[in-house]
Formats: structure tokens, C-alpha cells, sequence
């Protein structure tokens, strides 16, 4: 019972990391696929149709708006695209700059881990462009 105690937990937390990382290498290629595109068109794209890239669908993680890239319909969360961890219980949600390459990810405390094991670090200044929504949350910068 004590040694389910503690490996369960750890268990867990390790599963978390390795979703959450694998969705950061497809927000890198949304990335890149997106400068690319600036770099050929002179402007971002507005939506994932026009990345030359195939986003797959992923159990773990929903792009909850496709066309909050930059020039899209953003909102108040600019030039950026996110990832929303499903179940929504988990509550954490992976962000990217198109324009710059930063990275944020905000949450709940209880998955802080998860962007913590990111490398990530509580910095409100360099996730500065997230929207109140968001800052109500803890987030941290992923360098």
C-alpha cells in the first residue's frame, strides 16, 4: 500500500510529461511551418489549413480555435496558437508565440508539475501577452 502510494503518483506525473512534451515538438512544428509561411507570403498565416504541415488529431490534446494564428481571429491572445490538455479536468493549456517562439504554460496549481517538468519558470513578465483568462492562472515561461 505505501509503495502504490508513492509510485502511483510518480507514475502519473511521468505520463503527464511525456504527453505534454510531445505536444510541445507539434507546437514547434506548427511553428516553424508558420514562419516558413511568413517567409515565403510576407505575412502569417491566418489558420492551420494553410501550414503545409498535417496536424494529427491527438486523444490528449484539443486546438481549441483553428484560426488563432497570427492575422486570425485572436481574440485577446495575439499572434499565438494553444493546446487545452483534455479531459478539461486536467485544466492546463500549453500556449505559443508565432512571432517570437515563446512559450507559456498556464494551469491549475495541482498540474504545475506538468509545465514545471517542461523546464518551465513562473515569469508573469515573459507571458505577458496572455490573455486575463489565462493570467488567472499560475504560468510559466518554457524557455
Amino acid at each position: 500500500g505505501i509503495l502504490a502510494a508513492i509510485a502511483i503518483p510518480q507514475y502519473r506525473k511521468s505520463v503527464e510529461k511525456s504527453r505534454a512534451a510531445g505536444i510541445m515538438i507539434l507546437m514547434k512544428a506548427i511553428y516553424d511551418s508558420a514562419r516558413f509561411y511568413q517567409i515565403v507570403h510576407g505575412v502569417y498565416p491566418k489558420n492551420f489549413e494553410q501550414l503545409d504541415i498535417e496536424i494529427p488529431q491527438s486523444p490528449d490534446f484539443t486546438f481549441p480555435r483553428q484560426n488563432n494564428l497570427a492575422n486570425g481571429n485572436t481574440g485577446n491572445i495575439c499572434n499565438c496558437v494553444w493546446a487545452s490538455r483534455n479531459p478539461n479536468s486536467t485544466r492546463y493549456t500549453i500556449i505559443k508565440r508565432i512571432d517570437d517562439g515563446r512559450t507559456c504554460c498556464c494551469g491549475a496549481d495541482v498540474w504545475a508539475f506538468a509545465c514545471k517538468s517542461l523546464g518551465g519558470v513562473k515569469d508573469t513578465e515573459k507571458c505577458s501577452h496572455l490573455s486575463a483568462a489565462f493570467k488567472e492562472n499560475a504560468c510559466w515561461f518554457i524557455p
